[in-house]
């Protein structure tokens, strides 16, 4: 049964999830759990350079750090070091010192594996770095990332060259796309093994939900080493779960563990999973897919200003170009566009000049004070503007229906055409069917541009750091040349919600303009406003 080597990884590929900030108890629970579980081996998680204080913690796992937690005598601990971290050193003496720089003597440390993970493409850089680990006395894995669609020759060839080194104790090929299926893991093994000797390791990612048959597939091609981590934590869609692989290789007599020992461990990373949420869905699925790295994924649907529509739209456009590395820049791309600006076919300048108007947002106050605004309307020359669909005014007191959301616009595109006034909408922001669908209605193209931390308001288009209604109706009044913007509807959330922290901004930012017009909340709010209740 100990042919085969159980690696978990939970404090370094689950730290991506929490900036690898673990709880000491939690910590303790873990690696108890790990220990009466028979794990092999417990990866604590990386190590970066001592000196840079900004890593926490399990990012860099100093020796000291270390020897704060419980460790289980039973159980074989290593680190991760990542490998493109020495590639702008100058020469071999340079790489030599900083490995020492991080790593003391095997024999005076708690660790006594490192593995350098390395994208496949840069294997053969890492030589100098696996060269002084073993002078240190470690045992050394090298951790092949994005190891899935090389040619045939290329696997043989990379895995020959490395084995000649005889360096290295365990080489590993992970899926860090997650787009592996059962038919690439036994290809690559089979390939990898033709130049490679030595024992084998698999590293899943779960985005297509293949981590489990993978993982099992690996073994049952020959693979010795195979990671996982408890509850499947991990970066992107995380890995196969600790206890699902345990319970499969016990069914298949390859590995003896009690699972019932796993209990109060599964507990804490639960609480873990319902705050962080990792795990397959859609989004990792087309990433995987279309192999795009899956922190592109992670970020996107962990920032609140984007709906499921949103980050759909933003992972096709990286689908378009190499997304197999993450790259703010290009995130930014997907999201912001190119620098072509939308502009719409119909100018607000002087639209509304010298009006007074009331903008209608969508919360339960508006229901409240339903009386009371119609009853404001009838004795005052104020023009109605709605923003999105309203369920409990109707638009036949407005001028106007304001939507930029091309998810809103498809849901409620049969309700505009029972409007008595126009839609004002960015048509060349909106997909061809709600196009065809709205063709034939009172259409104010007013364009809009998603760019970085601007609200840019022009005659025929703005520019806004969010796709939000509100911020695009305040363009659109303040550009028509209004002198008063009265607001109802606009009721807030818990502070502690990020769509609270967006709306705030937006009117934070939109008071600092120049040309802004003074914001009245005629009924009550927790944003930022004047009140001047009803």
């Amino acid at each position: 049964m100990k042919a085969l080597t159980i690696l978990d990884c939970t404090l370094r590929d689950g730290g991506y999830y929490n900036n690898w900030n673990f709880d000491r108890d939690t910590v303790n629970r873990y690696l108890q759990a790990m220990s009466l579980c028979n794990v092999d081996i417990v990866e604590l998680g990386l190590r970066n350079d001592p000196l840079d204080k900004t890593k926490s913690n399990f990012q860099s796992t100093t020796e000291d750090f270390l020897l704060n937690f419980d460790l289980p005598n039973n159980l074989e601990y290593g680190v991760m070091l990542n490998a493109k971290d020495f590639f702008n050193l100058p020469n071999d003496e340079e790489v030599k010192s900083s490995v020492n720089k991080r790593f003391l003597q095997k024999e005076d440390s708690v660790i006594s594996l490192v593995r350098v993970a390395v994208h496949y493409d840069d294997a053969l850089k890492t030589k100098p770095i696996i060269v002084q680990l073993k002078a240190l006395g470690y045992k050394v894995g090298l951790n092949l990332m994005q190891s899935n669609g090389k040619s045939e020759e290329s696997y043989v060839t990379l895995a020959t060259e490395l084995y000649s080194w005889d360096q290295i104790d365990v080489l590993y090929f992970a899926d860090s796309l997650g787009n592996m299926d059962i038919e690439d893991v036994k290809k690559i093994n089979n390939l990898i093994t033709a130049g490679w000797k030595g024992s084998v390791g698999f590293h899943s990612h779960n985005n297509k939900g293949f981590a489990l048959a993978n993982a099992i597939t690996a073994v049952r091609s020959g693979v010795k080493w195979c990671d996982s981590t408890v509850t499947g934590m991990g970066r992107g869609a995380g890995n196969v779960t600790t206890e699902s692989l345990l319970m499969e290789l016990k069914n298949l007599g390859l590995h003896d563990s009690d699972l019932s020992y796993l209990q109060a461990s599964l507990i804490d990373f639960e609480k873990l999973k319902t705050s962080h949420k990792w795990g397959s869905n859609i989004f990792y699925q087309y990433a995987a897919d279309n192999n795009i790295h899956p922190t592109f994924v992670q970020t996107l649907i962990g920032d609140p200003r984007y709906d499921e529509h949103q980050v759909f739209q933003f992972l096709q456009n990286l689908s378009k170009k190499s997304s197999s590395s993450y790259s703010t820049n290009d995130l930014r791309d997907s999201i912001y566009g190119s620098n072509e600006e939308k502009q719409g076919s119909w100018k607000a300048t002087g639209w509304l000049e010298g009006d007074e108007v009331l903008l209608v947002g969508g919360g339960p106050s508006v229901k409240e004070y339903k009386d009371k605004i119609i009853k404001h309307l009838k004795n005052s020359s104020i023009k109605v503007i709605f923003i999105n669909i309203n369920e409990y005014l109707s638009s036949e007191i407005g001028i106007a229906t304001v939507v930029s959301h091309e998810m809103r616009a498809l849901l409620d595109s049969s309700k505009y055409k029972e409007l008595k006034h126009p839609l004002i909408l960015p048509m060349k922001s909106l997909g061809k069917k709600i196009q065809e669908d709205i063709k034939d209605l009172d259409i104010y193209d007013y364009g809009l541009n998603l760019l970085e931390n601007s609200f840019l308001i022009k005659p025929n288009s703005t520019s806004l750091n969010w796709q939000l209604s509100a911020a695009y109706a305040l363009a659109i009044c303040t550009q028509a040349g209004v002198k008063k913007i009265n607001l109802v509807g606009f009721d807030g959330y818990d502070k502690e919600d990020m769509r609270f922290n967006e709306m705030e901004e937006v009117i934070l930012k939109y008071k600092s303009l120049e040309s802004a017009v003074e914001l009245f909340s005629l009924t009550p709010t927790l944003f930022n406003l004047q009140e001047d209740l009803l």
